[in-house]
């Protein structure tokens, strides 16, 4: 629900108390100071977080790369203590971009912690079922009429109009902006 301190991502709140960001780390992000912008904005928000709130980041481009180089029985969501924050600041440090744009597996993996809200940023189109992925499994009811907790997927995009249609999509399928 709407309880919890929140977030804000690129001037985008959030409500609740776990979130989730899941960033572009595909080459294009080189492009006119993109990386830089994007990696500043990120820290500032896992920055605003209190210790009781908790975060983990994904990065992507071909591939998935969680925070602290977690494989996938690893991802955890994190207190955002001071000590977690300076950890992931020093391993987003570390982050090189790599090729393609394929978020589908690192959102699928924002999805299965089960946070209150995923942000996604993007500077570019995909063509991968991550919408498609979102439409079929993050629904707010099970085929019983049963409520669900349907993560809010916040989208965002980055520097370039190419993937408007299909972040819109995202957002509004899934309770987001």
């Amino acid at each position: 629900g709407e309880q919890g301190a929140g977030a804000q991502f690129f001037g985008l709140p959030a409500s609740g108390n776990k979130f989730v960001f899941v960033v572009d780390s595909s080459l294009s992000m080189r492009d006119d100071g993109r990386w830089l912008e994007a990696c500043q904005e990120l820290d500032s928000a896992i920055e605003r977080l209190q210790p009781q709130q908790l975060f983990y980041v994904i990065l992507f481009d071909g591939e998935v790369h969680r925070m602290f180089n977690h494989d996938e029985r690893q991802a955890a969501l994190f207190p955002a203590t001071e000590d977690n924050k300076a950890h992931f600041r020093e391993w987003l440090k570390l982050a090189r971009l790599g090729f393609e744009t394929r978020p589908h597996l690192s959102v699928k993996s924002a999805i299965d912690l089960r946070p209150d809200a995923v942000y996604l940023l993007s500077d570019g189109d995909f063509k991968d079922p991550t919408a498609d992925y979102l439409k079929r499994f993050n629904r707010p009811y099970d085929h019983q009429g049963h409520r669900l907790h349907q993560v809010v997927v916040h989208t965002i995009v980055f520097h370039s109009r190419d993937g408007l249609d299909t972040m819109r999509r995202i957002a509004r399928e899934n309770g987001g902006k």
